[in-house]
């Protein structure tokens, strides 16, 4: 994905890498050219009857520590747009703090996107009820 991705490292997770960092969905990261050069490569495969498909990763942003850092993403900025696994009555950013090991960075959009298999004990997103093994 060429969209704009989250610049240098992140103390917690490394660098971005492939698309998975989105940090503006509607701008070109820089590493990629410009929207301009976006719209002439389209406009020259067009030319010659090919056609032009922008893949993005639509259900992952971050890594994202705090509520803070999600204002300054493009468009999903607020927190009402990231569902995490087992928030329970926490707030986002006591959620993201790391006070002991987990979870990791808030990165994904959606119910059980933090789980790995074999994580842990209580993760239920590699449970059978959910497609996992």
């Amino acid at each position: 994905p060429i969209v704009e991705q989250r610049p240098g490292k992140d103390g917690q997770s490394g660098y971005a890498s492939h698309g998975y960092w989105a940090w503006n969905l509607y701008e070109v990261d820089p590493h990629f050219g410009t929207k301009e050069d976006v719209q002439q490569l389209a406009d020259k495969l067009h030319d010659r009857g090919m056609f032009f498909i922008l893949d993005i990763v639509a259900n992952h942003m971050g890594p994202i520590h705090s509520a803070a850092e999600v204002a300054t993403i493009f468009p999903f900025n607020e927190t009402k747009y990231y569902h995490q696994l087992g928030i329970g009555d926490m707030t986002f950013d006591q959620y993201t703090e790391k006070v002991s090991g987990w979870p990791p960075p808030t990165q994904c959009q959606g119910p059980g996107a933090l789980c790995a298999k074999d994580s842990r004990a209580d993760c239920g997103c590699y449970s059978p009820a959910c497609g996992g093994a």
